[in-house]
């Protein structure tokens, strides 16, 4: 099993069903499985996984029939290398009423009791009511089966990205949770109430009635989440147990990495806003989104707190490939801010170097930006455009392109520390002759970087020592040449040494990424932004600048992501006929004629006009949009 915030623990299933080849029981699995492989759409193929993964438990083969994500080998031993109090566990398989072992099941035994993996949030619920609403389809036939019929109209299905990220994730490290005897079950209540928040709004009630855990124990909470339970007085007495072991619902929280799941002021979150026990299903498409995008978020930040525990204990390897663009999506968050806020301090707390590398990055750009928005209004306020030359002359230093330049100095330092950041972490994670080569290369920046100061600072001492003077206006200063020469030499040495770190780290694939997303930072504030200011200072390159923006943010908008929001951001992938009709289509057909000219009539033709949506992919967020289309096709 991979440890990764993101990875779906069904594709141990998909695996080990390629090597098997058994579809003995479920023959069509077959079938579905090549449409699987075949497929292109992300939040299509997660949803035929799902089925197959569901539909995996009427095969005959015994390894595959008992193949379950929240039991699964890979899952269980996660939690005694992330649970504190699952430090001493034995890892051993489930048995049967019989004693017989259950192949592919396995849970903890502590001293005292077994632990069992519990998905938190059940994706099967949520989702066999979301397809009834998309498709219209609320009941089938008693011989079908929910997941069959998916299977067979999935691309009828219009699965939102939100829909198809809860597909993987349901099934990820961050929404796993090792609970005790009976707890699965009990809290379910045939599945409707199969959701984390409102689980954790009654231990957290638990907790609230239990100050201190006095002699009489106010049960009142649980007697409500196991309220269906057929066993319920043994799941309550197993579950006050395991509350009664974290002392607090500040310690519950902690020891379980349950932050992504509470407010800032500890009360659990509600997935929807009507979420609870009464009212435990979305029933709008308004409610279904807002379900996926807070659950999402609550399973993608617990996932990630959960690795960097098993990173920092050396039981899962770093992800350096993606980490740089999980920073940068941090910097640009489209998420809740708090949320936001706390995953960064996270990351300035485990990479320092790296994160602070991003942050100088962007906020350089948003302060450069703003400043030159301040000097405009400036120039317009003290100047403006209906003044003569000799007023521009004289307020010279009011020019929004001059003053900006002048402040560049501070962008172009502000990058270079940036860049060195980023070289002093590229030190620290490598060895042997990477590390020396990197480390002279610093030096070598360090000391360029130095010497003018150390010119200045002496310049200012001895500039007015009788022998500097007598130096100054020598014979050999006269000879301007040779110290053009050595601003020159100086000039090559100090590009080499700013361009050789950058194609180094371009080279790593571990630093590939921030680098693009450095350079693609400075391009507006170092370049584009003084072009702008200069061709503004003047009416009629104003006009033109509002007309070419305006042309760029159409163009922009039209590509723009409805989910992340930023602009140019989708990218057409494919498309998929929605329906179709019969009828006549004009075409143009060329015709020879008697004497051997070739003439064009215009005829109707038998044709179909078909309905179809354009797929798009966000390259920032990985969402899919779709915008619908008609055309007209002949079938000659």
């Amino acid at each position: 099993m991979k440890y990764q915030y993101d990875y779906d623990v069904k594709d141990e299933l998909m695996a080990l069903l390629t090597e098997k080849a058994n579809f003995s029981g479920v023959n069509v699995l077959s079938h579905y499985m090549e449409v699987y492989r075949n497929g292109k759409n992300p939040s299509t193929r997660n949803l035929i996984k799902f089925c197959i993964y569901k539909l995996s438990a009427r095969l005959s083969d015994r390894e595959s029939k008992n193949f379950d994500c929240d039991v699964s080998r890979g899952v269980i031993e996660s939690f005694p290398q992330t649970y504190s109090w699952l430090k001493n566990s034995v890892i051993e398989h489930q048995t049967d009423r019989n004693g017989n072992v259950i192949p592919m099941k396995y849970q903890l035994r502590t001293s005292d009791t077994v632990y069992r993996g519990d998905t938190m949030t059940s994706i099967w619920t949520t989702l066999k009511e979301y397809v009834k609403l998309k498709t219209g389809t609320h009941m089938i036939d008693e011989t079908d089966s929910w997941e069959l019929f998916i299977l067979r109209n999935h691309k009828k299905v219009d699965l939102s990205y939100h829909a198809g990220r809860f597909i993987q994730l349901g099934h990820s490290i961050g929404n796993f949770m090792p609970v005790p005897p009976g707890f699965n079950v009990g809290r379910s209540n045939y599945g409707e109430w199969d959701y984390w928040d409102l689980t954790l709004c009654q231990i957290h009630q638990w907790y609230m009635d239990n100050p201190g855990h006095s002699e009489y124990i106010n049960n009142r909470a649980l007697e409500i989440l196991f309220a269906n339970d057929r066993n319920k007085q043994t799941s309550i007495l197993n579950c006050q147990m395991w509350l009664e072991s974290f002392e607090t619902w500040k310690r519950f929280v902690q020891q379980n990495y349950m932050e992504s799941f509470v407010d800032k002021n500890g009360v659990p979150k509600k997935f929807f806003k009507s979420h609870s026990l009464n009212n435990p299903l979305p029933t709008t498409i308004k409610e279904f989104e807002e379900f996926f995008k807070t659950v999402n978020e609550c399973i993608m930040v617990r996932g990630k707190r959960i690795i960097a525990v098993m990173q920092a204990q050396g039981y899962a390897e770093q992800q350096p490939q993606n980490s740089f663009k999980d920073k940068i999506d941090k910097i640009n968050p489209s998420g809740r801010i708090s949320t936001q806020i706390s995953v960064l301090k996270q990351e300035l707390r485990t990479n320092p170097l790296e994160t602070t590398s991003c942050l100088l990055c962007y906020l350089s750009k948003i302060v450069f930006i703003f400043l030159a928005v301040v000097y405009y209004i400036h120039f317009l306020m003290i100047i403006g455009f209906e003044q003569t030359g000799e007023v521009y002359l004289q307020n010279i230093e009011y020019m929004p392109f001059r003053r900006y330049t002048d402040s560049e100095f501070w962008l172009i330092a502000i990058i270079i520390f940036s860049v060195l950041f980023l070289c002093i972490s590229y030190t620290r994670k490598n060895k042997g002759l990477k590390r020396i080569g990197m480390f002279l290369v610093l030096l070598m920046i360090m000391i360029l970087c130095i010497l003018p100061v150390i010119y200045i600072t002496v310049t200012n001492a001895i500039q007015n020592t009788e022998w500097f003077q007598t130096w100054l206006y020598s014979d050999y200063m006269g000879n301007t040449g040779a110290i053009k020469l050595y601003i020159r030499i100086y000039g090559i040495i100090c590009l080499l040494f700013t361009v050789i770190p950058i194609v180094w780290l371009f080279i790593d694939s571990y630093f590939r990424t921030y680098i693009k997303y450095c350079l693609k930072e400075i391009l507006l504030p170092l370049i584009a932004v003084p072009y702008i200011l200069m061709m503004a200072e003047n009416k009629n390159g104003l006009i033109f600048m509002i007309i070419a923006i305006g042309i760029i943010l159409v163009i922009g908008w039209k590509r723009r992501c409805p989910i992340c929001g930023k602009l140019f951001a989708l990218k057409r992938v494919d498309e998929q006929v929605i329906g179709s009709k019969e009828i006549f289509v004009k075409v143009d057909v060329e015709q020879k004629g008697d004497n051997g000219k070739t003439y064009t009539t215009t005829q109707y033709v038998p044709g179909v006009l078909e309905d179809y949506d354009v797929i798009y992919n966000c390259k920032h967020c990985g969402c899919e949009s779709r915008k619908h289309r008609e055309r007209k096709v002949a079938k000659i």
